[in-house]
């Protein structure tokens, strides 16, 4: 009877994901504003300054980002997917082959920012009043 119990509980634990920065990659940006490659799932970078950052193939999968100063990074081929980058200023960025999959745009300024080949499902919309697009695909 312990077992059936148990079997649930234990199928629930084996197909949760579990978000998890490294704790090296987090320190590693905070201290050179550099992080190719970087493993930062589900960090808190809320009213970060990343000024110029270089997250190149990043995973900011389900960061919290909100207010995050993101003006001209490299965020080239970085995953965004389910972030909140609610207010987060995207002015100038590098966002080419960026995922943002349900990703929280409301309120973020991308003036400027590379969004070629960058995708999009389901992302929550900035207000497009000022947003520029790419004359090439979007996928």
């Amino acid at each position: 009877m312990k077992k059936l119990v148990l079997l649930p509980f234990t199928i629930v634990l084996l197909t949760t994901p579990v978000l998890a920065y490294k704790q090296a990659d987090l320190d590693r940006l905070r201290a050179t504003n550099k992080c190719a490659r970087c493993d930062l799932r589900g960090a808190d970078l809320s009213n970060a300054h990343l000024h110029k950052a270089e997250l190149h193939e990043a995973d900011l999968s389900e960061a919290n980002l909100p207010g995050v100063d993101l003006s001209e990074a490299i965020l080239y081929k970085a995953s965004l997917y389910k972030a909140n980058l609610y207010r987060a200023n995207l002015k100038k960025a590098d966002l080419k082959r960026a995922n943002l999959f349900n990703a929280l745009l409301r309120g973020a300024a991308l003036d400027s920012a590379d969004l070629m080949d960058a995708k999009f499902c389901n992302t929550i919309p900035v207000s497009y009043t000022h947003l520029t697009l790419p004359t090439k695909r979007i996928v």
